[in-house]
């Protein structure tokens, strides 16, 4: 993948790096970069519009990204809390919760030029829709589903040549994430 140094982490294939985690976390910092954030686990919910609200409630004080629409929503955890977040929502009955990890690829955009990225794709894409989550202030994560995600990450590195977008790997956003937990800058 773009060069990236493959690692085995919680079970997947993932990009620990693409050459220097440093150089990666300060991309994230000051321009924008781009994940491969298959590291998390999926789940859909369904269930009837008035009963989704307590569903996710359910995991909200959980790690998760959330994404809802009228009888459905998508769940986002770790993969190291992912046994924890499925017992959460299984919990609530009459709620059919599905690992649907293997159907989406996603994408993290992560930057002070993130949302700049994002809509410069979507003014370049009119035709697919992705599941944007909010990840905090500067970050995003795009789920799309497995088959076009490989054609979202070339369409992402032509569309951001223009804010110096960086493929970034899985120890450049963890040195980020510790960073944030203590409150000193990466």
């Amino acid at each position: 993948m773009h060069g990236a140094t493959m690692v085995i982490r919680h079970g997947k294939c993932v990009a620990a790096h693409f050459g220097s985690a440093a150089s990666e976390a300060a991309v994230c910092l000051q321009t924008v970069g781009i994940a491969d954030r298959s590291d998390r686990t999926t789940f859909e919910l369904r269930r009837a519009p008035h009963d989704l609200d307590e569903a996710l409630a359910a995991v909200a004080c959980q790690r998760v990204k959330l994404w809802s629409a009228r009888e459905n929503a998508i769940v986002r955890c770790e993969a190291t809390d992912s046994s924890t977040c499925a017992a959460s929502l299984l919990d609530l009955g009459g709620t059919l919760v599905a690992d649907v990890s293997d159907r989406y690829a996603a994408i993290g955009v992560i930057g002070p030029l993130a949302a700049d990225l994002l809509a410069s794709a979507q003014r370049n894409d009119r035709e697919s829709k992705p599941i944007v989550l909010r990840d905090g202030m500067t970050s995003f994560e795009l789920l799309v589903s497995a088959e076009t995600g490989p054609a979202v990450w070339a369409q992402l590195l032509v569309v951001g040549a223009q804010f110096r977008v960086a493929c970034v790997g899985l120890d450049a956003l963890e040195h980020l994430a510790a960073s944030h937990r203590v409150g000193r800058p990466a």
